[in-house]
């Protein structure tokens, strides 16, 4: 994704891209990997939330924010710095808010990419893309001058990039009566679904399936597109190298979810380190994985919503301390 981003900032000198993720951490990694690309800094833009906590920023993102003064946190940019900018960064939701700048009028973004597209909500994914939307009925190659201004070009919606995975953890919805609706299935999802584009509403307004319908040109098609593992190469690019895991690890969610197309390229040095470790139960069977039931009592604290298990975290623990001790060079 990062590559795409650099590669389409090379090739066009008057590209801006939009770049979002849900989460400000997932944001704010794309920004750090782009730092790390050497894209000047001095082109990239890190919008946030006014009320985010500037403690929790990296120097190396800080450096791209627009910020008040040391201590007194964010602040929404300029239309004149927007401009100004090649890359735009925000989560998903803070995107949205930059129609209220008026940039979306003057036509800034040429590209549109969202991160963890396979998380996100629906109306997440959407305050990306709503505002720019009107930009992609204008097939022009070259740029054209707004009526609001003789200076700035317009620039047209040339491409838009959702890069997630929807066999993985998708959106979390609490609320019964949102999974009822559809808020449950992300925008990618229901795009890559094979009966997404049957989907219609009942009269109350739940999501329910037709039998009239095509299937989305993103869905899954074996038989239309064996080559490519089953996916329209212009609409889909499916990632089948796994360069982190062992190959154990892989088979499985491979032949579950992914039609046997993972192929497993980590380094084999790195993956195989610790296949003869004392404290895996298959020792030398060269199937690094562990199932350790843990019976514990889940708690929180006070109104927190989020649960904690200090049984599990202990177990956890352990692990990592028998992993960091086999580390330690001998005496």
């Amino acid at each position: 994704l990062v590559h795409y981003v650099v590669q389409v900032l090379a090739s066009d000198p008057q590209a801006r891209v939009l770049v979002s993720a849900p989460s400000n951490s997932a944001t704010d990694l794309l920004v750090e990997r782009l730092v790390d690309r050497n894209v000047p800094r001095n082109q990239m833009l890190r919008v946030n939330a006014y009320q985010r906590d500037e403690r929790a920023v990296s120097t190396k993102v800080k450096d791209c924010c627009d910020m008040l003064r040391e201590g007194e946190g964010f602040r929404l940019p300029t239309l004149d710095e927007m401009l100004r900018a090649r890359v735009v960064a925000a989560t998903c939701l803070t995107a949205g808010k930059l129609g209220a700048l008026k940039a979306v009028q003057a036509g800034v973004f040429t590209h549109v990419v969202i991160d963890e597209a396979g998380h996100a909500t629906e109306p997440e994914t959407l305050c990306a893309l709503t505002h720019l939307a009107h930009k992609a009925q204008k097939f022009k190659k070259k740029a054209i001058l707004t009526s609001a201004s003789n200076s700035t070009p317009e620039k047209v919606l040339e491409g838009v990039l959702l890069a997630g995975d929807p066999k993985q953890l998708g959106p979390i919805i609490r609320s019964a009566l949102a999974r009822k609706h559809g808020l449950a299935m992300s925008m990618l999802s229901r795009l890559m679904n094979d009966t997404s584009s049957m989907i219609g509403y009942s009269k109350d307004g739940a999501l329910e399936h037709s039998a009239v319908g095509h299937r989305m040109p993103h869905a899954c098609q074996p038989d239309r597109f064996p080559d490519t593992n089953g996916y329209n190469p212009r609409c889909v690019t499916m990632l089948v190298k796994n360069y982190r895991s062992h190959p154990s690890i892989i088979e499985l969610p491979s032949q579950m979810f992914y039609n046997n197309a993972l192929q497993p390229f980590a380094d084999e040095n790195d993956v195989r380190i610790l296949t003869n470790w004392e404290g895996l139960p298959s020792q030398g069977r060269d199937f690094p994985l562990i199932f350790h039931g843990v019976i514990g009592d889940d708690m929180r604290e006070g109104n927190s919503p989020s649960w904690f298990n200090p049984t599990e975290a202990m177990a956890v623990y352990r692990y990592i301390e028998k992993l960091q001790e086999r580390r330690k060079p001998p005496v």
